[in-house]
């Protein structure tokens, strides 16, 4: 789901079907299929068939989308990073290498994988910005990530701790 684009050298990391998304997406599916089981919900509790469908079913058509379509979830360039690429609720952020200090990527509770960008948002800014991305539901080709900010931004500290 990752690609070294050539005419720009840039690098992005897609959103697609993996181990985690696909056992995610599937659970959630046996959820949303069992309540419409007769007799899995009392019908005094039909209420929470409702409910699940009203929060379940745009979470997972949006999921559903997002994973078969391979948006873009990050994009490493010659000018910066790309975070955030919009998927309905999301916003775009663009970091340039000047600003940012040090990433770490890391695999952290629920075995989410996150990269984590310390940044300073002007020269004269007191304390750094942390900003995030969950690449969790992406394929992170670490020799590729680490050759594209070994090469845009030698001074940048990268941390990744994946074990």
């Amino acid at each position: 789901m990752s690609r070294v684009d050539g005419a720009g050298g840039e690098y992005t990391i897609r959103y697609g079907w993996n181990g985690p998304a696909t056992r995610g997406m599937a659970t959630m599916a046996l959820v949303l299929l069992a309540s419409l089981v007769p007799g899995a919900i009392p019908p005094a509790e039909s209420w929470v068939r409702v409910l699940l469908w009203l929060v379940a079913g745009p979470i997972f058509l949006v999921m559903a989308v997002q994973l078969s379509f391979h948006h873009p979830a990050l994009l490493i360039g010659p000018n910066g990073i790309t975070l955030g690429f919009p998927l309905f609720l999301r916003r775009r952020r663009f970091l340039p290498w000047s600003a940012i200090s040090a990433m770490g990527l890391d695999r952290g509770r629920l075995g989410k994988t996150v990269l984590s960008i310390v940044w300073f948002e002007s020269a004269s800014a007191p304390a750094p910005a942390v900003a995030e991305a969950d690449l969790t539901n992406c394929r992170v080709d670490l020799a590729r990530f680490r050759g594209m900010v070994d090469e845009y931004a030698p001074d940048v500290r990268l941390f990744v701790e994946l074990g």
